[in-house]
């Protein structure tokens, strides 16, 4: 089909286009202790290509210790009917510094260019937030999922904009009792929006400590909102078999309501039933575990690994693709929407949608489990890890 806007009609028509011939990817200085800026690679993923499966172009980013994270485009299949929208910008937000660089891919896609940046100081001046990470395109406008509030305090919010990257201010309005932010998908058909939890800047910046886990300063729970009104409707807390829900992915069918979610620190996938109906605003979703992952050590890592670490999600369709960690699993939760009750409706272990817990049962619930974990924190100590660098991978040496 004749692609009149960017991307395709349907992810039927995006399994029979041609492969993609660049590809874009990050690359960092945070951790190494090497005072440079972080850049964007563009790799030639060409068969036919003298070049195949090499960097051909590096782009610098104008400062140093933006740790370059999640990117995104400024255009989609949302606009596909749109022919005044094309997919021509790369947004490449740098969590630490919380400047948003927009990067023109459609001059020259083999050598890009910076187009312009979102200066962090305007974002915290102008909205209250920090740390951008999830950007999706919105129609001819962008959501950027921003965990921090200009102190780098949690929950943070959503930052909007134009389509000429033009700050319009907070998308959300409201973020109800949601204590931490991370990644974010929708599916507008169903006016739903599914979000995650991570943790606040100023807990994560210093780098991942274990304990803090066990002190409630890492997420656990999944957010259902209203899209259109941009409110948070409802929350599976996950407890201590769902530690640091990271992405989030709903069905590239437009018309399904199953999603997915990996917890990262407990490697567990979480999954439901549809019982009929669509996911709308006024139903409430189920979700209950699909898969987990046993943990297993490597010699090739300095501290022991107790538990796998899931990081990204992938759809076998999609056109996504990251680098995992050796013990990475694929994971996912589903979320359909039933009749509305008004208590839970899943029996998943300590899954539940009634109002978060007692304060005190999840202090010991979020023990037990960093008490499962092994020592995480104090290997890396011992084998001089970096601990500290939310850049750096668990167990890498300081060089």
């Amino acid at each position: 089909m004749e692609c009149c806007g960017p991307g395709y009609a349907s992810p039927a028509d995006a399994i029979r286009a041609p492969r993609e011939k660049i590809l874009y990817t990050i690359a960092i200085y945070t951790g190494t202790g090497i005072q440079k800026p972080d850049y964007l690679c563009t790799i030639d993923a060409d068969p036919d290509s003298p070049t195949y499966s090499k960097v051909i172009h590096r782009l610098e980013m104008p400062g140093i210790g933006d740790e370059l994270h999640h990117m995104g485009w400024n255009a989609c299949s949302s606009c596909f009917d749109d022919s005044s929208m094309s997919r021509s910008y790369l947004l490449v937000p740098g969590v630490r510094s919380s400047n948003i660089h927009i990067v023109d891919t459609a001059t020259d896609p083999r050598a890009p260019r910076l187009h312009k940046v979102i200066e962090g100081s305007e974002i915290k001046a102008r909205t209250d937030l920090s740390a951008p990470h999830t950007v999706h395109c919105l129609g001819s406008e962008i959501i950027i999922s921003m965990l921090g509030n200009a102190k780098g305090e949690a929950p943070g919010g959503y930052l909007h904009l134009d389509k000429d990257f033009n700050i319009i201010g907070r998308w959300e309005n409201s973020m109800g009792d949601i204590p931490f932010g991370y990644d974010f998908w929708y599916q507008p058909r169903h006016n739903v929006m599914a979000s995650s939890e991570w943790a606040a800047p100023n807990t994560f910046m210093p780098g991942f400590d274990l304990e803090e886990v066990g002190h409630l300063k890492y997420g656990r729970r999944i957010h259902l909102w209203d899209f259109e009104k941009k409110e948070p409707k409802q929350t599976f807390y996950l407890g201590e078999d769902g530690l640091i829900p990271l992405e989030v992915r709903f069905h590239h069918d437009p018309d399904s309501t199953h999603g997915f979610c990996g917890a990262a620190l407990s490697a567990i996938a979480v999954s439901g039933a549809d019982a009929g109906g669509g996911a709308a605003p006024d139903r409430l979703a189920t979700c209950a575990w699909i898969a987990s992952a046993h943990a297993r050590s490597s010699s090739g890592w300095p501290i022991s690994v107790s538990s796998p670490l899931t990081t990204s999600v992938f759809d076998g369709r999609s056109s996504e693709s990251s680098t995992v960690d050796p013990f990475a699993v694929k994971s996912s939760f589903h979320c359909t929407a039933p009749e509305l009750t008004s208590r839970a409706v899943t029996t998943p272990p300590h899954a539940t949608t009634t109002d978060a817990p007692r304060r005190e049962e999840e202090v010991e619930e979020a023990r037990t489990a960093a008490g499962a974990q092994g020592g995480l924190r104090r290997g890396a100590r011992r084998h001089g890890a970096v601990g500290r660098e939310p850049g750096t991978a668990l167990g890498r040496r300081r060089k």
